[in-house]
């Protein structure tokens, strides 16, 4: 199967503000929509894409030795996909 493009990134954060503002300020993408998760986030657009999703997490970092942030979850999109949010 051949990937098209990398669909978006998601990153669990102890700094969802700032994270906001560094993707902003320093790679130009734009705050847009996200649905209505139980849980504090932020979706970053370039265009018309949601490619970074960033997940505010209180307390303690979960993570091992990258303190304030941890990459959770790469996804790509493929020929057969739609740009269709997943439901699950």
């Amino acid at each position: 199967m051949r990937i098209e493009r990398l669909d978006h990134v998601n990153i669990v954060t102890t700094r969802l503000p700032d994270m906001v503002a560094w993707y902003e300020e320093v790679l130009g993408l734009k705050l847009g929509t996200r649905p209505d998760f139980p849980f504090p986030g932020a979706w970053l657009y370039a265009g018309d894409h949601a490619v970074v999703h960033l997940v505010g997490h209180e307390g303690t970092p979960n993570v091992g030795s990258e303190v304030k942030l941890k990459l959770e979850r790469i996804r790509r999109k493929t020929e057969l996909e739609s740009d269709q949010v997943p439901q699950n």
